[in-house]
């Protein structure tokens, strides 16, 4: 009898198809192997169901809906139809290394109390590593710690155990919360007590393109601003003027570091 797979890689996808078979071949050469892959086409007009058609692959999977205009609609239908206890997620343009799954499922499996696990990445532009992206650390208190010192997870370096997203409950598919769906969930996550591991060796790369999400910034910053205005006013300090300070530097801190994305991006038009 046939068991389901410990992993699902969940990868969800929009016009990207001369991006997605680099990237699931990344996933291919996974040295850990009790995964599956579930690939959700957010609305494409491109040549994406060609491209998962020509891999023939009995670990991929392939689903096709309407346009929700964000990654947290594919984002959470990969949840639903997923078949493993954890769920991996992985933008359709960025890649993972060989040891990647072998990594973080080791702990996982070392340390039964971990929910989440992020690992370091590097970002590539073009034929360059640029920089490499730390992520964390972990503090007892990572809620308040995300809320005012702003996000220190990626989504493609994110593993976490599935019954946790279903009970923060998923990404929130709402307007006022695109590009930054993310940061919202690692947020619920943290607040309903999941624990999170921070895995300090980049086992993938970010893609930096002319058509990355992140250099929105106009709406980027809006809705951050969303997501931020939403936690805080359900803290129970936000009447210390202290949080106060520690809000709106946050806030302005992220801001500070996404103009110079955008900048850089126009300097290299």
């Amino acid at each position: 009898m046939n068991r389901n797979p410990k992993v699902t890689v969940v990868i969800p996808t929009h016009n990207h198809a001369h991006f997605l078979s680099r990237t699931i071949k990344y996933v291919q050469s996974q040295v850990y192997d009790d995964y599956e892959v579930v690939v959700v086409d957010n609305g494409s007009t491109d040549n994406t169901k060609e491209v998962i058609d020509k891999f023939g692959w009995n670990k991929l999977r392939y689903f096709y809906q309407d346009n929700t205009g964000s990654a947290a609609g594919p984002r959470n239908t990969g949840i639903r139809l997923s078949k493993g206890e954890y769920i991996a997620f992985l933008d359709s343009d960025d890649v993972w290394y060989k040891d990647k799954l072998e990594k973080v499922m080791d702990v996982f499996n070392n340390n039964p109390d971990i929910g989440l696990v992020c690992n370091d990445e590097y970002v590539r532009k073009g034929d360059n590593i640029i920089t490499r992206l730390r992520y964390g650390p972990y503090e007892p208190d990572m809620y308040e710690k995300l809320l005012f010192f702003g996000n220190r997870l990626s989504g493609s370096g994110t593993t976490v155990k599935k019954h946790l997203l279903f009970q923060a409950g998923c990404f929130d598919e709402s307007k006022k919360f695109v590009h930054v769906e993310d940061y919202d969930l690692w947020l619920r996550l943290a607040k309903i007590g999941c624990k999170f591991f921070f895995l300090n060796e980049p086992l993938g790369e970010y893609i930096l393109h002319d058509n990355n999400l992140s250099y929105d910034i106009t709406t980027q910053m809006r809705n951050l601003r969303n997501v931020i205005l939403k936690h805080y006013f359900s803290y129970k300090n936000r009447k210390k003027p202290r949080y106060l300070y520690l809000f709106l530097k946050a806030y302005l801190r992220t801001y500070y570091i996404q103009l110079l994305r955008y900048k850089d991006k126009e300097k290299n038009v």
